[in-house]
């Protein structure tokens, strides 16, 4: 039901949501509304949900307007995302009075009246050129958009003690999980089972089933995940072949997780693979002797994993060495077509984060420069802050100068897909997207494109040049020396 409240929250004009105003918060928000002692099953349900959804919402800033600079939550640092110095500015300030004249933050506004740690987390936050209202946010996903899934770890996470506020280093883990080169159905095994979402018959008892909840083989011990996966007496020939790796483990792990993140943390990626498999073949002989009542031949898993796991990467490598001829790497910038013109960006970083500088070149199809400029923010802003930034400078400076490049080249793809993709208008960088798509719609026929960072060396010796000065340059129909070696070199002969 959490999910049904995050479509409230996202969608007020759908059908249910106006069904549930008219019915339940007609005079005030979804997040003000009460539970009478009427209320039907499915508005309890939301009521309940709300106050889950409530714990991972926080403001993302767009015009500043609608949010408070204290009390509201929208500094992105969990759980609270709310400002830890004490009031110098009226209470019922909004974001927007931290904003200076030129667009961006007042940074020596924020240095005098705030902490030192929330002034880092402020000027961390991208403002958009626009005029983007302000809006809610899921803070745990990247996308700003509540998932089930994020959901479930903040619910766990906070119900357990101690409790980490950064998920993290658990969501790097399962991203390098799910990398591994090995079947999609035992991917989804392994995933459930370290959730302890199998049918063991200890998790079916505890469900009310009638059943005594004793291990299928041994019928000795309680049959919880991991006793049926590896603590079992029957599977101790499969543990003797990991002997090299069970020092690392903790004695009585709280859970088949736990214990599988210590013996990941010394395994091979041969070893990771191998171990999924096992388990996964461990669990298809329990159920041979659960439902057709024979023996399985236990002895024989280690072996039949490993040419399980041969015989699976044979075809892959194949199909990766044919991947590898046949996909060429653009490493030279490519002019235009005639009477078009390309402008490329990009982003370089002084020491520590301090400065942040973008470089972007405007050159036709016979690879004259018609303009360039090199604009300098920050400071503490992410990478991926940054690029996007860079986007957006990008296309102003071509609105400003008149020239309308019909192809604009960033030499990172995850950002080219963010602007072409459309799915992220929801997270901390969605007024930032919404400026760049407003600004292409000046363009005619625009295209984002991703280069090799060796087809953008213009962009970024002009970046680079600028890091150690302190004022944003521009140039007309000319540029600075430091680039002329590159600029004459990928001229079209």
């Amino acid at each position: 039901m959490v999910k049904q409240g995050w479509r409230i929250l996202k969608h007020p004009n759908s059908l249910a949501a106006r069904v549930l105003k008219g019915c339940y918060f007609r005079h005030c928000s979804f997040f003000e509304a009460r539970k009478n002692s009427s209320a039907s099953y499915v508005w309890s349900s939301l009521i309940w949900g709300r106050g889950l959804l409530d714990k991972g919402l926080r403001w993302r800033v767009g015009d500043g307007k609608s949010v408070k600079i204290y009390g509201d939550r929208w500094i992105p640092r969990p759980t609270e995302f709310k400002i830890l110095s004490p009031p110098t500015l009226a209470m019922n300030a909004t974001v927007d009075t931290l904003f200076s004249p030129s667009g961006g933050w007042n940074i020596e506004l924020i240095h005098n009246n705030f902490l030192t740690d929330d002034a880092k987390s402020i000027l961390r936050i991208p403002i958009a050129l626009g005029t983007s209202p302000d809006s809610l946010l899921w803070h745990y996903e990247t996308s700003g958009r509540y998932t089930v899934g994020s959901g479930y770890w903040l619910d766990c996470n906070l119900n357990r003690s101690p409790c980490s506020s950064n998920p993290s280093p658990l969501r790097a883990w399962w991203r390098s999980f799910w990398k591994l080169q090995i079947p999609l159905k035992i991917k989804i095994f392994f995933w459930r089972a370290c959730y302890n979402w199998i049918p063991t018959n200890f998790n079916i008892a505890r469900r009310g089933i009638q059943t005594d909840g004793i291990c299928v083989a041994c019928k000795a011990s309680l049959e919880t995940t991991m006793h049926a996966l590896w603590e079992c007496k029957k599977l101790n020939h499969v543990r003797n072949e990991w002997y090299h790796l069970q020092p690392v483990v903790r004695r009585n792990p709280a859970s088949f997780l736990d214990f599988v993140i210590d013996l990941f943390s010394v395994a091979s990626e041969k070893d990771k693979e191998l171990f999924c498999v096992l388990v996964w073949r461990v669990w298809g002989c329990r159920n041979v002797v659960l439902h057709r009542a024979s023996i399985a031949d236990k002895s024989e898993i280690f072996g039949w994993s490993q040419n399980f796991l041969h015989e699976f990467h044979r075809p892959l490598q194949g199909k990766q060495q044919v991947h590898n001829v046949a996909t060429p790497i653009r490493m030279q910038w490519i002019p235009p077509v005639m009477s078009d013109t390309k402008m490329n960006c990009a982003v370089s970083f002084g020491r520590n984060g301090k400065r942040v500088v973008i470089g972007g070149v405007v050159r036709d199809s016979v690879g004259e420069v018609l303009a360039c400029c090199s604009q300098s923010f920050g400071p503490n802003l992410c990478t991926k802050t940054s690029k996007l930034i860079a986007f957006q400078r990008g296309l102003q400076f071509g609105v400003d100068c008149g020239l309308f490049p019909s192809m604009l080249e960033l030499d990172d793809v995850h950002f080219i897909d963010w602007v072409n993709s459309g799915n992220h208008f929801d997270s901390v960088f969605g007024a930032i997207l919404r400026d760049i798509l407003q600004l292409s719609a000046s363009f005619h026929g625009l295209m984002f494109s991703h280069v090799n960072a060796l087809a953008n060396n213009a962009a970024k010796g002009l970046s680079n040049f600028v890091l150690g000065r302190f004022e944003d340059m521009f140039w007309m129909e000319e540029f600075p020396s430091c680039i002329s070696n590159v600029i004459e070199a990928e001229k079209p002969v």
